[in-house]
């Protein structure tokens, strides 16, 4: 049995408008309003500690992170079933520091009660209502960024941990109906375990929908790669790569250091000078973008997580792509090229050759994440997908019916559509 116990005076945080949905079904609007009387008087910063079997559970400001809660925190990063790069201290911290956020997002940390041992944690938001739980409950931290979610466990207390986390978010009913996820990797450890504790404790899964992602499953690699692609795939790709011969002397390099921030900067340049600086979504188009690229980049290269992948003619750079690193897991986070060499197509020759030089230059990665959307062109070049899942863990009776109604009722709109 797990015990809640006061710890500190809370601060209030802004939250979002009434989400609209909530009109559509007067009983919801009533239990939700209820819960907001209660919510009138709670935080979500350090307020309460949720004790139980010799863990903790509590609430942290992202910036009331210190020096030894942050090693705390790169340690759990590296012990967790699964790397994430989007949980890892440096970007959250970096992007809240430096990004203007609609909502304030906070850690929940789980711990040993005596060795004070961080054995879970996640990023999370309050939110008044979604599509499909049109009442106030958690979600994973959502960002521009963001691409792939998930909860840290550490690989030694995972399934201990996971039992924490939905036992604090049963004492928290009076809060919160229920804890939402996008792009949750569906078969990854850390999920598995989240699904298997949740089914335990009476908070199953709730999928409203299911992506696939393009990724490189690295032993499953061929020696001949060419093998992986159709006829006029491989032509393609060897005309492309001719192309860019006739310009000069054509490299490919993969950079595990930048302590000067000079790959960054040449980085920054290149995704500037196409689509996504035109339409100011390239991270060197805002000064603020900019900021939070640097501070992450630099906590990468320190901390030995950083991989630039580097094409270039005649050493002029025309593609590179930015990926950080999580234990055996790459995420391919941002590529840019020059916009004058779009003939020779380098961003898709710089994953191509990303893809040939894996095994030799970065041994120790199993895996990497596209971070791409369904559609995206790196489909054709890394054949691989792994899906992911969008839905909620309902964690209150009033939050479950929500739930199963809303998923009845887009059940009912698909049969109409045919």
């Amino acid at each position: 049995m797990g015990c809640l116990v006061n710890c500190a005076a809370n601060e209030s945080t802004g939250r979002l408008a009434p989400f609209r949905y909530v009109r559509s079904l007067g009983w919801l609007s009533s239990l939700n309003l209820a819960t907001e009387n209660v919510l009138k008087s709670q935080s979500h910063t350090t307020d309460l500690v949720f004790t139980t079997a010799g863990l903790a559970v509590r609430e942290v400001s992202v910036r009331s992170v210190d020096a030894a809660f942050e090693q705390q925190w790169m340690r759990l990063e590296s012990a967790s079933l699964d790397g994430n790069a989007f949980l890892s201290p440096s970007f959250v911290r970096s992007l809240e520091r430096n990004l203007p956020q609609k909502t304030s997002p906070f850690i929940v940390a789980i711990e040993e009660e005596t060795a004070g041992t961080l054995t879970g944690l996640g990023v999370f938001e309050e939110v008044r209502g979604s599509r499909l739980l049109p009442m106030t409950h958690l979600r994973s931290w959502e960002t521009e960024f963001g691409f792939t979610a998930g909860f840290l466990l550490d690989a030694c207390h995972a399934e201990a941990t996971a039992a924490a986390l939905f036992g604090w978010l049963k004492a928290n009913g009076n809060r919160w109906n229920g804890l939402a996820f996008s792009n949750l990797p569906a078969e990854s450890q850390n999920t598995q375990v989240l699904l298997a504790s949740a089914e335990r404790a009476g908070h199953s899964w709730r999928e409203d929908s299911r992506s696939a992602r393009a990724c490189l499953r690295v032993a499953e690699i061929p020696d001949d790669v060419m093998t992986l692609y159709s006829k006029s795939r491989r032509k393609s790709l060897r005309q492309n790569l001719r192309k860019l011969e006739s310009h000069g002397e054509v490299r490919f390099r993969i950079h595990t250091q930048d302590s000067d921030g000079r790959l960054l900067g040449e980085f920054l340049r290149l995704e500037s000078s196409g689509w996504k600086g035109e339409g100011n979504t390239a991270l060197g188009s805002d000064s603020n973008l900019t900021a939070f690229s640097r501070e992450w980049t630099t906590a990468l290269n320190e901390s030995g997580q950083l991989a630039i992948c580097e094409l270039s003619v005649d050493g002029r750079s025309v593609a590179m792509s930015l990926n950080p690193i999580c234990g055996e897991t790459m995420f391919a986070f941002k590529i840019g090229w020059e916009e004058s060499f779009a003939a020779c197509s380098p961003g898709t020759l710089c994953e191509w050759l990303t893809l040939q030089s894996l095994q030799s230059h970065l041994p120790q990665i199993r895996f990497v994440d596209s971070c791409s959307q369904p559609g995206s062109y790196v489909e054709k070049i890394w054949p691989w997908t792994f899906e992911l899942t969008d839905g909620v863990f309902p964690t209150t009776w009033p939050g479950s019916l929500a739930v199963d109604s809303m998923l009845r009722i887009k059940q009912v709109k698909r049969l109409l559509r045919g």
